[in-house]
């Protein structure tokens, strides 16, 4: 017959078993659950990245666009002064393709300027 010693360590295997198992569960759980949250993260810094750039781009853009109205300014005011030195006067639309495009400059530069103080935020926070 077995003694209660006996019967007690004839259970305790049985239980160490058991306690293995819910571990190692809980260890795919987390590990599991590590992946998920890794890759999502993963994710969420490549649209992060990809936004940068992005608006890296739409500073560029912009510049590019600024300095294609800087070049067209001095033909601007030689048709004005044509139009001046000739007494007559200058045409709505080109009063108005005139005033586009200080506008333009004015905006394009805000929106570069807005562009790249973002990229810049992003990049650096991605490191």
């Amino acid at each position: 017959m077995k003694s209660r010693l006996e019967k007690v360590y004839g259970k305790l295997p049985n239980q160490k078993v058991e306690l293995q198992k819910i571990e190692l569960g809980l260890v795919d759980d987390v590990l599991s659950a590590y992946e998920d949250i890794k890759s999502q993260s993963d994710d969420l810094y490549s649209i992060v990245r990809e936004s940068a750039q992005t608006l890296d781009s739409v500073s560029k853009s912009a510049s590019d666009i600024i300095s294609n109205v800087e070049n067209i300014s001095g033909d601007v005011n030689r048709m004005k002064d044509a139009f001046s030195e000739l007494g007559i006067p200058m045409p709505d639309e080109a009063i108005v393709a005139e005033r586009q495009l200080e506008a333009y400059r004015n905006e394009l530069s805000e929106l570069s300027s807005r562009a790249e103080i973002a990229s810049n935020g992003l990049f650096n926070m991605l490191g």
